[in-house]
C-alpha cells in the first residue's frame, strides 16, 4: 500500500510559541490523566511512544506506513494504539493515534479528529467547542 504523509508542528509543549493555534490541557485517556495537545496544524492523531509503553497500551503493526514532517527530521511509522478512550467532560470518544518515538506530549490531536468532531479551538478564551459524540448538539 501506498505510504500516508502527514505533519506535527509540535513534539513538546516548550515548542509551542505564545499565541499559536494550539491548546494543552490535562484529559483522562483510558481513565489516566493525561497531557493532550489540540494542534489544528497536525495532520493526524499522534501519541508518544514512551507514553504508550508507560501506560501498557498495545502497539500494533499496520501496513500502511506514514511519513511524518515533523520539528527535526521526518518520521517513518507503521504503529499505532488502537480504541483509546478519551473523555473531555462527560463525553467520550475513541482515539486511535500514529505512535511517535520522539514525541514528548502524550496525545496530539491533530485536523482530522478536530474535523470529525467539529472542533473549534477559541484560543483568547482557551476553551475548545465541539459536537457531542452522543447527541451532535454543541459542547
Amino acid at each position: 500500500p501506498a505510504q500516508r504523509t502527514g505533519r506535527v508542528h509540535y513534539t513538546q509543549l516548550e515548542q509551542v510559541p505564545e499565541g499559536e493555534p494550539v491548546l494543552a490541557g490535562t484529559f483522562l485517556v483510558n481513565n489516566s490523566p493525561t497531557v493532550v495537545l489540540f494542534d489544528s496544524g497536525a495532520s493526524h492523531t499522534f501519541i508518544s511512544k514512551t507514553y504508550a509503553l508507560q501506560q501498557g497500551y498495545s502497539i500494533h503493526k499496520i501496513k500502511q506506513s506514514y511519513h511524518i514532517t515533523s520539528p527535526g527530521a521526518p518520521i517513518d511509522t507503521n504503529l499505532i494504539v488502537r480504541g483509546l478512550r478519551l473523555s473531555i467532560g462527560v463525553e467520550e470518544f475513541i482515539i486511535n493515534p500514529v505512535v511517535l518515538p520522539h514525541q514528548a506530549i502524550g496525545i496530539v490531536l491533530g485536523i482530522d479528529w478536530m474535523a470529525e468532531h467539529h472542533a473549534l479551538l477559541d484560543i483568547t478564551d482557551r476553551t475548545i467547542q465541539m459536537r457531542s459524540s452522543k447527541s451532535g448538539k454543541l459542547i
